[in-house]
């Protein structure tokens, strides 16, 4: 059924919990007792079955939404990226949906070069300018200014520049491995949205080491929020966990989409958090002591659902590239998604 929902953890379980994976077992290989995948299956695209499913779940453990999955063929051109679409739901994408989402993720570059941040990387970068930020920050300053004359040095520094991300990347430090992948997201933004096929194909070479860092800092979330910190600063580390992880996912979801049609990420995106009326919070300390009040963090699923019933408000840009990126979510006379 379209709309039918099931528990499922998304948390790291000790060994008494669950036994792991049959595809680790076969294979013997470690497992990570990740759900709703673990990081192995999600790496290799298999499925992912734990021998022993009837586990009690509990209320703080998030929501998963199966649907079904229906086909269609479709050539596209989705703001100068052309793909031939063999379109499956969940993966089904409108043209409009496409145009704004890589609208949007275009802005990002242009963003975090006018203003210093976006919507997944907060401006308390600007405080301490880390390399890592510097050489992501020369990266799209350039990218911007790209002409047919300059592309080609543009994007061979891109590539040394990754190779030293790559490089220094081995961190046990959350704050690194936030910062890692969301410049990773940056360059990934430029290669696979940029129309040309070479940079296409270089960066589809690291769509696996997304895989592994987003997996990575999806457990240091479970880390993070179980830290005794406190104060507008740690608040800062896990939204930007939150929403780094959500955007990495949704940027290789909708490159699938585009590219074959389909994507096999919307389970695991719909089981994400979301945490509700936060932009203001995220833009301004000052409303850092109301807003923790009123903030609620929500599965992805969940945040659509309330949305469709009305019970969201004070979305902006973050929050209507989610909706958008949700083939369930109401947003017709709502707001322009194809604005």
């Amino acid at each position: 059924m379209d709309n039918e929902i099931t528990k499922i953890s998304l948390v790291h379980r000790s060994e008494t919990r669950r036994k792991a994976c049959n595809g680790c077992c076969d294979a013997k290989r470690r497992c990570d007792l990740i759900l709703p995948s673990c990081g192995r299956c999600m790496t290799k695209r298999m499925k992912c079955v734990y021998v022993c499913q009837n586990l009690h779940i509990t209320e703080a453990e998030a929501d998963n939404m199966s649907v079904r999955r229906a086909s269609n063929e479709r050539l596209t051109t989705c703001n100068g990226l052309h793909f031939s679409l063999k379109l499956l739901q969940p993966g089904y994408l409108t043209k409009q949906q496409m145009n704004y989402m890589v609208a949007q993720f275009r802005g990002f570059i242009k963003s975090i070069v006018s203003e210093g941040e976006t919507p997944f990387i907060h401006r308390l970068y600007q405080d301490t300018m880390p390399d890592i930020y510097q050489d992501a920050l020369s990266i799209c300053s350039l990218y911007v200014q790209k002409t047919p004359r300059n592309q080609g040095a543009i994007f061979r520094m891109l590539d040394s520049k990754l190779d030293t991300l790559l490089r220094i990347s081995d961190s046990a430090r959350v704050e690194d491995n936030l910062l890692s992948l969301q410049c990773l997201i940056l360059y990934q933004i430029i290669r696979l949205l940029d129309g040309d096929a070479q940079q296409r194909i270089n960066a589809e070479r690291h769509l696996e080491l997304l895989d592994l860092w987003t997996l990575r800092l999806q457990q240091n979330y479970f880390q993070a929020i179980s830290s005794t910190r406190v104060g507008y600063d740690n608040w800062v580390l896990i939204e930007s966990i939150r929403r780094t992880t959500m955007v990495s996912v949704i940027l290789r979801a909708s490159y699938f989409a585009m590219r074959d049609g389909y994507c096999e990420l919307v389970d695991l995106l719909s089981t994400l958090s979301v945490s509700t009326r936060s932009s203001r919070v995220w833009k301004m300390e000052d409303e850092w002591e109301e807003g923790k009040s009123t903030s609620e963090v929500l599965t992805y699923a969940e945040f659509t659902n309330e949305w469709n019933k009305g019970r969201v408000d004070g979305i902006e840009e973050y929050e209507k590239l989610l909706l958008v990126a949700c083939r369930y979510a109401k947003v017709a006379g709502k707001f322009d998604p194809s604005a």
